[in-house]
């Protein structure tokens, strides 16, 4: 994660008798700013402005990822000239498709991002109506927090900026340390209710209120920052505050808390995907993965489990309630 200029160069040779459409793919959608040369036989054919400074609706071919298409004959050779501005993670995955092949990838991609972000909305939404309906601060901790982490995943993917701010840049730029932040916040303060601080352990609860506060504060300073500091700050935040809530879960289950066991092994997930994920972005470690896939998958293993948690409080108590009646 750094601001830097790459400049990039490589060569395509044609053998094949077919003349071949194909699409090179730069799947990094938080690319700043792309200058693409293409040369054919010693002559220049296109050149062209892609990256996320610029606004959706200017991009040739529809797709949150950077495509260029172009035609290639039998004798051809393509020399392609990349220079890439970046002030976050310089990921360049790039990749040369046929047309027809990348299309049917990218469906099989639509169809997973779909199921994830539907299943993180569904979950988010059903806790809203929860919340609304029983009047009840740990499920709408938990339904902001799911909602804030659903667009964060879409902004990841480059969705958010396809279908909710396309003509707004400026916000793709601070979208995902704004995200995070918030997220995190919201975690604490579920934290803090789920857990039953209050009751239990006040120094945690002291704990869990400083730390949303400090998240709110992240979230705040990380919108005068530059894209790269807001990133490397948020990034070593949500490292710690994982260890954090990791270790006040695990300190409440050895207490012998029902409820605290099933948050325990939904953290250790998510905290083992945050590790992975922050040292991958930061370069501490190398591994032939993408940086945001350990994330992902710990988080998807916490979220459902933070969804069986509560559906068990909310069953306890009703029965709790019952008794009283009775």
């Amino acid at each position: 994660i750094s601001k830097r200029t790459y400049w990039i160069k490589f060569n395509i040779a044609q053998t094949a008798k077919q003349p071949r459409q194909q699409i090179l793919s730069l799947a990094n959608p938080h690319l700043d700013f792309i200058e693409l040369y293409h040369v054919k036989n010693a002559e220049k054919v296109e050149s062209l402005r892609l990256g996320d400074l610029l606004p959706f609706t200017e991009r040739a071919i529809v797709s949150a990822n950077f495509l260029y298409s172009f035609t290639s004959n039998q004798g051809d050779e393509h020399h392609f000239y990349l220079k890439i501005e970046n002030s976050g993670a310089a990921n360049i995955p790039l990749s040369l498709w046929s047309s027809d092949a990348y299309y049917q990838n990218a469906e099989q991609q639509s169809v997973f991002y779909g199921f994830q972000l539907g299943i993180l909305a569904a979950i988010g939404l059903f806790s809203l109506f929860i919340a609304i309906t029983s009047h009840s601060y740990s499920y709408s901790y938990f339904s902001a927090y799911v909602l804030s982490i659903t667009l964060f995943v879409a902004t990841l993917h480059g969705l958010a900026f396809r279908f909710i701010w396309p003509s707004f840049p400026i916000v793709q730029q601070y979208a995902l340390p704004a995200l995070l932040s918030l997220s995190m916040m919201f975690a604490f303060l579920f934290s803090e209710k789920v857990m039953l601080f209050k009751y239990h352990n006040q120094m945690m609860l002291r704990l869990c209120r400083i730390c949303a506060a400090l998240s709110a504060l992240i979230l705040i300073i990380g919108l005068f920052l530059s894209y790269t500091a807001a990133l490397r700050i948020t990034i070593y935040a949500v490292m710690i505050a994982s260890i954090m809530l990791m270790y006040m879960s695990a300190t409440q289950a050895l207490k012998g808390f029902k409820l605290a066991k099933l948050f325990a092994l939904g953290w250790v997930g998510m905290m083992l995907g945050a590790l992975l994920s922050g040292a991958l972005y930061l370069d501490l470690i190398e591994w032939d993965m993408h940086a945001k896939t350990p994330f992902l998958l710990g988080l998807s293993v916490e979220v459902l489990f933070m969804a069986a948690l509560l559906a068990i409080r909310y069953n306890d108590e009703r029965l709790a309630k019952l008794k009283i009646q009775q």
